[in-house]
């Protein structure tokens, strides 16, 4: 976690947009406005290494898709016990690149397409130390029933695009994204045509009934266009399962509209919020001291997996959308736009995309729509008639610049299948 001054260096003193974030509600939406268009993909056009031998396909390999084994092995080695020494180092080649990039996510392929806008006949090398290309942009692919499913194992969505800077903008333009086509894509709609709305369950065992009372809270309203809840505040309060003092501070929790911090200056606030857990800040400076109150919002915080009394206030608050921005004396905010730039692959999308610019061979080239159902040829990733070569399940140990009297070039030691090259 970074000091506030460090985030106001990155422009995070900023109004805050909402991280990219998946709930379960949103998946559900997705698939069923997805269902018509994956109906056709029941056979599998996956590669094939060689003949009789199982594809190398990272897409339908299941298990832990992040940093998984063989990823991060020889880097704790580095970072753990200090290894410096690789030897023997085996030269697997004496080519020469115009340039290697360590890293093969969105970051690592945008570096290599700005490089060839500027230099067309440029070879270029990219090392990555896992399975597959696009770092988090991960896309997942599962058989099941017939047909192939396509799904997301990493970031799912662009997140407030119009904010981007005119070079990412740019980029996306280029390689074929159409910020406008979500628009339509996205059934916005569909949450209120159908009048749902969030809810809270209270389970009889921790409770003492078994009931789900309409309640839009935190990221439901964040991420999820909802319908109105069929009941106001009072009513929902009145209804829940709880004492009446834990009901009364739960309704002025959400209700308060004076600012409980306006002895602190702005900055002095902002560090309150960011070095004090939400649990506390509720306690201390709005006054909720029911324990029901506390066990109702516990398990609110979401992708954070973890509790109120771990999350820190400011994160809460503007992030996860728990209640109490008026006791902190936020100042309003512009509306976020709406949750809508996700394919159904997630960001891996846009790491696709890109590399059709960089390596045609391995996707077909097309929009988004046509490379949906279209398997990456991992095959091709790695050829030396390419001018762009990714090699994958490397990772890069040392770098070193080599001068002589009338060159200088870099040398670089990378270890694959326990193997330094």
């Amino acid at each position: 976690m970074t000091h506030p001054d460090d985030d106001r260096k990155l422009g995070m003193d900023k109004t805050i947009s909402r991280r990219d974030f998946l709930h379960g509600a949103s998946v559900s939406a997705v698939g069923l406005a997805l269902a018509p268009a994956l109906a056709g993909c029941s056979q599998s056009t996956t590669p094939h290494s060689a003949a009789g031998a199982p594809p190398y396909y990272p897409p339908g390999l299941t298990g832990l898709r992040g940093n998984h084994d063989g990823a991060f092995e020889t880097a704790h080695q580095i970072g753990f016990t200090g290894r410096t020494n690789w030897e023997p180092v085996l030269e697997a080649e004496t080519e020469l690149f115009d340039l290697v990039i360590v890293g093969g996510g969105i970051s690592g392929l945008s570096a290599a397409y700005f490089y060839t806008r500027k230099n067309p006949d440029a070879r270029i090398l990219i090392l990555d130390n896992h399975d597959d290309f696009g770092g988090h942009a991960k896309r997942n692919e599962i058989e099941a029933g017939g047909q192939r499913l396509i799904g997301y194992g990493g970031g799912q969505t662009l997140q407030e695009p119009s904010s981007y800077s005119p070079i990412v903008k740019k980029l996306l333009d280029e390689v074929g994204v159409d910020l406008d086509l979500f628009e339509t894509a996205y059934d916005q709609e569909f949450f209120k045509r159908n009048k749902l709305c969030g809810g809270l369950f209270f389970n009889p065992e921790k409770w003492g009934e078994n009931v789900t009372i309409p309640f839009n809270l935190g990221f439901f309203e964040v991420y999820i266009p909802l319908a109105d809840s069929p009941l106001d505040l009072a009513t929902s309060s009145a209804a829940m399962p709880i004492s009446q003092p834990a009901k009364d501070e739960l309704l002025y929790l959400f209700t308060n509209q004076r600012d409980l911090l306006a002895t602190l200056s702005a900055e002095e606030k902002r560090d309150y919020l960011y070095y004090t857990s939400y649990r506390d800040f509720l306690a201390d400076i709005v006054g909720i001291t029911q324990p029901e109150v506390f066990e109702l919002l516990q398990d609110i915080p979401g992708d954070f997996a973890t509790g109120i009394e771990a999350i820190s206030a400011y994160s809460a608050l503007y992030y996860t959308g728990l209640p109490g921005w008026e006791s902190a004396g936020l100042p309003d905010t512009e509306p976020m736009e709406p949750y809508i730039h996700h394919f159904p692959d997630g960001i891996s999308m846009v790491a696709r995309l890109i590399l059709c610019k960089l390596i045609p061979g391995a996707i077909p080239s097309g929009p988004p729509q046509a490379l949906l159902t279209k398997p990456t040829d991992y095959s091709k990733l790695d050829q030396p008639e390419t001018p762009v070569r990714l090699r994958l399940n490397s990772t890069v140990v040392k770098v070193e610049r080599h001068n002589t009297s009338n060159t200088q070039t870099v040398g670089l030691t990378y270890v694959t299948e326990g193997a330094a090259y």
